[in-house]
């Protein structure tokens, strides 16, 4: 596999640590799950909703079906499913977008 070392990287960086989520899933089974990045047209109508990692990267090619287990790793299976009903509610779908910095390379995954 090309792609190794997938990492969730977010804005809300204390979100592992967030006690109030915890407690919302724990009293209320309400889930909290944040989205990285929304685009909007020039109308404000939302056109995709993305998601980010960061991974490293050789000359090979990582099969779809291998980044899928490993965004499902990051994500939880359900975490993704919520992400993507989300995205579905808006008539549009979730974009992961997957990067490497040292390569400056940019790979994007549709569902």
């Amino acid at each position: 596999m090309a792609f190794k070392n997938y990492r969730k990287e977010t804005s809300e960086r204390s979100d592992e640590a967030n006690w109030a989520k915890k407690i919302l899933i724990e009293k209320t089974g309400l889930f909290f799950d944040s989205i990285e990045g929304c685009n909007e047209n020039k109308d404000n109508i939302v056109t995709h909703l993305m998601e980010r990692a960061r991974i490293d990267f050789s000359d090979e090619k990582s099969t779809d079906e291998e980044v899928l287990k490993e965004i499902i790793k990051l994500e939880t299976l359900d975490t993704l499913q919520r992400k993507i009903n989300f995205a579905k509610s808006f008539n549009c779908p979730l974009t992961y977008v997957l990067y490497c910095n040292e390569n400056k390379h940019v790979w994007v995954y549709t569902k």
